[in-house]
């Protein structure tokens, strides 16, 4: 499914840029600088929950044309809104970016702003786990063999982020140490997922759940 396999593209794609702006930010010593970074990191980030939501819509679905009918709103929604949300609203998204804390990171505070983006971003997060477990669960055989390390490792991924979020949203604050949690979580993801891809003999593979599953779910 070309679908299928352009939602992945351009989902590893962000993942690459979003590890690349980590990376500067926290080598960043100038707090003007790093916010500047954190912001862009911030804004493609909010592109996940779209993006990957379709994947997880797609992914071992032979009947995904019905499914993204259903839920092209709310994947529109996800899409447009949280880059809405930080570029109409900036000074209510980071309103401190200039407090130090140990080891030469830094501490974002996040207004209302900051607080809506993180929330429905967390929302698409939630949505993703869910859909990527029906999607194991519906699964039997060879087919739950194939598709098992993809689901772990994007799993794993997305949880990790749920968590980072959680505490942003916790503390009204961006705490920049856990962005190093995140990229060692994105490493071990890329494993699991580059080993259920070499168990799949197409990124295509897809099955088509009964019935009585989505009316027993």
């Amino acid at each position: 499914m070309p679908q299928q396999i352009g939602f992945l593209s351009i989902g590893m794609v962000i993942l690459g840029v979003e590890a690349i702006f980590n990376g500067i930010i926290l080598s960043g010593s100038e707090p003007t600088e790093v916010y500047q970074w954190q912001r862009a990191k911030i804004l493609l980030g909010g592109f996940h929950p779209a993006i990957w939501l379709g994947f997880s819509l797609i992914f071992g679905n032979s009947t995904y044309k019905n499914t993204i009918k259903k839920w092209k709103w709310g994947i529109g929604f996800l899409l447009f809104l949280p880059a809405m949300i930080l570029l109409t609203f900036p000074k209510a998204f980071l309103v401190d970016g200039h407090t130090a804390i140990q080891k030469g990171l830094f501490l974002f505070r996040i207004g209302w702003a900051g607080y809506a983006f993180h929330t429905i971003v967390l929302l698409g997060f939630i949505a993703i786990l869910a859909q990527l477990e029906r999607t194991l669960r519906s699964s039997a055989g060879r087919a739950r063999w194939q598709i098992k390390f993809m689901v772990l490792g994007l799993c794993s991924l997305w949880g990790e982020r749920i968590y980072e979020i959680s505490q942003t949203l916790l503390y009204w604050e961006l705490d920049l140490e856990l962005q190093v949690l995140n990229l060692g979580t994105l490493i071990a993801a890329n494993a699991l997922m580059s080993i259920g891809i070499r168990r799949m003999p197409s990124i295509q593979l897809s099955f088509c759940p009964s019935q009585s599953f989505f009316i027993t779910r």
